[in-house]
């Protein structure tokens, strides 16, 4: 027996009934009169300009310059490059500025302190601590943590072995870090000067890199050679005998 389908109650939730959807009514097209006047133009718009001046960021400082002789006043003071190093201690600085240390971690020492001046003139922050090994291990922290290498200075052999183990671990870790040390002065050299230890075949041991700047005229060549150790190739700290 075939059932009424008038009589089919719908299943919850299907309308019993569905009309077509109405296709929406177009508007009439209402042609342009040729003589009517044409729309005012914005004022605002008119004066507008081309493109927004931080598209041009020379060319709005040449307007900003324009407009401060307009109105005869003096022009603004413009930032002074940065002066070329003139002393070993600039040059260690603004190479490791340029490799991008922005910290360096230290216990001052006597032996460096014309390094630490030119840090701090550089803009890398010194950070003094209380133990050299705090030092190291904070330098090889921020490394990990930042992939950008930081500097730890100790002074002489005391200084260096406190910051061993920190390069020791930064060697197994392959963190990029800069070890700055130290050394006795020249003059004094293989006569049992006090603190005096040859510091690259030692405490350089440590590290993926070690060298010594006892020469103005090599200190560029090695330098650069220090911060290519440092961050090509598998990273890892660079030992510098001062």
């Amino acid at each position: 027996m075939q059932p009424n389908l008038d009589e089919l109650e719908p299943a919850p939730g299907v309308a019993a009934h569905q009309d077509p959807p109405t296709q929406p009514q177009s508007e009439p097209v209402v042609e342009a009169d040729p003589t009517a006047p044409a729309p005012a133009e914005d004022p605002d718009l008119a004066h507008a300009p081309a493109a927004d001046a931080q598209d041009d960021p020379i060319g709005a400082e040449a307007d900003a310059e324009r407009a401060h002789q307009a109105a005869g006043e003096p022009e603004p003071a413009r930032t002074p490059e940065p002066a070329a190093p003139t002393t070993v201690a600039e040059l260690v600085a603004a190479t490791l500025r340029a490799a991008g240390v922005r910290l360096a971690f230290t216990v001052p020492g006597e032996s460096f302190l014309p390094v630490l001046d030119a840090l701090g003139a550089a803009g890398i922050r010194v950070v003094a601590t209380r133990h050299e090994g705090a030092a190291a291990f904070a330098a090889e922290a921020y490394g990990q943590l930042t992939g950008r290498p930081a500097v730890c200075l100790g002074t002489r052999i005391v200084g260096a072995a406190n910051l061993a183990i920190g390069v020791h671990t930064a060697t197994a870790d392959s963190t990029p870090m800069f070890v700055l040390v130290g050394q006795v002065d020249r003059g004094l050299r293989g006569r049992e000067a006090f603190q005096e230890v040859d510091l690259v075949h030692t405490i350089g041991g440590l590290a993926k890199w070690a060298g010594e700047i006892d020469d103005p005229a090599t200190a560029a060549a090695t330098l650069e050679a220090a911060v290519r150790a440092t961050v090509e190739g598998r990273p890892g700290p660079a030992v510098l005998s001062l």
